[in-house]
């Protein structure tokens, strides 16, 4: 009896622990880490998922999304200039503040994809800005900026001309989106964000 008593009670803490560890550190709809400044300096912070509805326009294409998060959609962007190669954060919705940054540990695996006619697609939102280093120093980062360093290395606030979420990572790939892009169906096939 006493053993048995002992074994309930190991696995309680256990289940606890795994339970804390769990909400710790676990991101919703992940494609990237992200590290929020309410939680500096420690770890990954927690980004919600919205509703989505798909309304598919035909079979073969991916369903078009609306009320989307970011990070589980394929988001395809313009920008006023060529960013390519520099870290980014998010900013507050007044954008006078960065609310969240990528990992230094992971932002090198989620550098943004070229497609055509100047268009990329990556993990960005809507108060999206990109900062003064370039993606490489970014990952090299032993110690951490501080939000209001990162602020100061912000280049443009408001660097979109167009933004597009084209749905399901899974189903929009980098072929397909390159195809709406160059039969002029982007704007058709995709919600329009920005």
């Amino acid at each position: 009896m006493k053993k048995k008593l002992i074994i309930v009670i190991v696995l309680i803490i256990l289940i606890a622990g795994g339970i804390f560890l769990y909400k710790k550190y676990s991101i919703s709809g992940m494609r990237e880490s992200l590290i929020s400044v309410n939680q500096i300096p420690v770890t990954p912070g927690q980004n919600t998922s919205t509703t989505t509805s798909p309304q598919k326009t035909d079979s073969s294409a991916p369903a078009k999304k609306t009320n989307s998060s970011a990070l589980s959609h394929a988001i395809v962007y313009k920008t006023i200039r060529n960013y390519t190669g520099f870290a980014w954060v998010g900013l507050s919705t007044d954008k006078t503040h960065v609310v969240s940054y990528p990992a230094p540990s992971d932002i090198a695996s989620q550098a943004p994809t070229t497609l055509h006619n100047g268009y990329t697609s990556g993990n960005i939102g809507f108060n999206t800005a990109f900062i003064n280093i370039k993606l490489g120093t970014y990952s090299q980062l032993k110690k951490m900026y501080s939000p209001t360093q990162l602020f100061s290395l912000v280049i443009n606030r408001n660097p979109f001309t167009e933004i597009y979420d084209c749905g399901s990572v899974s189903s929009a790939t980098t072929d397909y989106i390159n195809k709406l892009i160059d039969s002029k169906k982007l704007s058709s096939e995709c919600t329009k964000i920005l």
